[in-house]
């Protein structure tokens, strides 16, 4: 019975995860179209700066509240609780307002020297409030994540981002001037108003937070300050990995540039679609299993994750690398097209980032986020020496090119730590034989290109359909895809 909640708790994540995918790339579509390619990039520009700083906002804190809440409402210490969330939200608030007022007073220098773009100094003050909010939004989140409400944790960011997509269409329909500011309006009040929607369920799962009085606990705020000093310092990193590339990209080559990298960047995340539900749902659960000693059902979610998991997404990423220019074109334009290259690279380094995100995950719930935080500022350090090198010699392509390469060095690195933690064996024959797999879809496809002058989204359905068959026929045939042992890791990771 608890193995079957657990998997429905798992396939709730899933489902709304999955649903956040669509709607955040029918944004992006409706911004590409609605506005130019240096306003579209100015707007991103901005939210990369607005989100590399905000990493310092709470210290660490959120991902430790998510980490020991479990822990306290085993024990039942509900006064723990409260004094808990209550230390987080004091320090996003005061963090929050300094930064928003930093902001404001240097957004014009920022808007001249740095973005080099008088659209910036529009949606820079208003994207300052997204500090205020979004921090109050997250704090929300990690503690039905703490309480392990799938429903609400997972679905808060696809309901935040529908409210985007509806109130942006409409006034993209409606309205044609000052489309930028209108857009950056919707997007930050985006968070007031799912605030304001969650804020019951959220009374009624954690009503501690208003019966129990607050108690500081020394020994309690000492814990969440060294779990979160380490996450801070490694989601510090890991920001650097996924936004520095188009800050310096930003610098270097304008918001122009950067209009045309954040096409290429967001479609590669596409990768990542079937393994965010994961790493959202991993996270929380690792953490319950390692206070509950049961590290027998850490290890079968490895093994689970990994013999099947390569065969898996493999293709996804190999569809973006084969496809480039015809997805670009078709999703947003042709005069976006000269990303193809960019993401064609992004499309194989996506691959290893799907990857390391599901090791650093497991690696939160079992309280090593010192070593997940070394690793990851060596990815950081190496990511920032190949962007310095590869963005002046080669644009958008070399920042695609340096990401890529540090996502491999975080794969390797972090699934050498958990063979040795751990003391799993990755199935190396079964990945041999997706590799080889993998070469034969890929000869397929471009074997069918070649025959093939039709329709491009009909040569595109029928070429990847064919492929795609013939890849999974491969698999039962060579037994890489073995259901009876999937049943056998679940039902040991979801007993009990």
């Amino acid at each position: 019975m608890a193995g079957s909640n657990l998997l429905k708790r798992l396939m709730t994540v899933y489902f709304f995860t999955l649903a956040a995918a669509p709607i955040s790339y029918l944004i992006r579509i409706l911004y590409a179209r609605g506005l130019s390619v240096e306003a579209y990039g100015a707007f991103y520009a901005v939210l990369a700066f607005i989100g590399l700083i905000g990493m310092f906002n709470d210290l660490g804190m959120n991902p430790a509240l998510v980490y020991y809440l479990p822990k306290f409402i085993k024990e039942r210490s509900f006064s723990k609780i409260r004094s808990a969330v209550s230390l987080v939200a004091g320090i996003e608030l005061l963090s929050s307002v300094v930064v928003l007022a930093v902001i404001f007073i240097l957004r014009e220098f920022l808007a001249e020297h740095f973005f080099r773009s008088e659209i910036a100094l529009i949606v820079l003050p208003i994207f300052a409030f997204v500090f205020l909010f979004e921090n109050i939004f997250t704090l929300m989140n990690n503690i039905f994540k703490g309480y392990r409400k799938e429903l609400f944790y997972s679905s808060m960011n696809p309901f935040r981002l529908l409210s985007v997509l509806i109130f942006s269409f409409i006034f993209y329909l409606l309205f044609d001037q000052n489309l930028v500011m209108t857009f950056s309006l919707i997007w930050v009040l985006s968070f007031l108003f799912s605030i304001v929607v969650y804020a019951f369920p959220l009374a009624k799962t954690a009503p501690e937070l208003i019966k129990h009085k607050i108690s500081f606990s020394r020994p309690t705020s000492s814990k969440l300050f060294r779990y979160g000093f380490f996450v801070m310092f490694s989601s510090v990193a890991g920001m650097v990995l996924g936004r520095l590339d188009v800050l310096m990209l930003t610098y270097f080559e304008g918001v122009a540039s950067v209009g045309l990298y954040e096409i290429a960047l967001p479609l590669a995340t596409i990768i990542l679609v079937a393994i965010k539900p994961v790493t959202s749902f991993l996270f929380p659960n690792i953490s319950y299993f390692y206070h509950s000693n049961q590290l027998g059902e850490i290890k079968a979610i490895i093994q689970a994750l990994y013999n099947t998991g390569l065969f898996l997404f493999l293709p996804l990423g190999l569809i973006f690398f084969l496809f480039p220019q015809e997805i670009i074109v078709v999703l947003f334009g042709a005069k976006y097209a000269p990303a193809k290259i960019a993401l064609k690279i992004l499309a194989i380094g996506f691959i290893f980032r799907g990857f390391s995100s599901l090791n650093f995950s497991i690696t939160d719930g079992i309280g090593q986020v010192k070593k997940k935080g070394y690793l990851i500022y060596l990815g950081a350090g190496l990511n920032i020496i190949l962007n310095l090198i590869l963005i002046p010699l080669y644009s958008i392509e070399g920042a695609a090119l340096a990401t890529s390469i540090s996502f491999f060095f975080m794969f390797a690195a972090s699934l050498v730590f958990l063979i040795r933690k751990m003391h799993f064996i990755p199935a190396y024959r079964n990945w041999l034989k997706i590799m080889i797999d993998c070469l034969l879809f890929i000869s397929l496809i471009y074997l069918l290109k070649t025959w093939l002058d039709m329709n491009i989204y009909l040569e595109t359905a029928l070429v990847v359909g064919t492929a795609g068959i013939i890849y999974i026929a491969i698999g039962f045939i060579w037994r890489i895809i073995d259901y009876n042992a999937i049943k056998q890791a679940a039902t040991h990771a979801l007993k009990k």
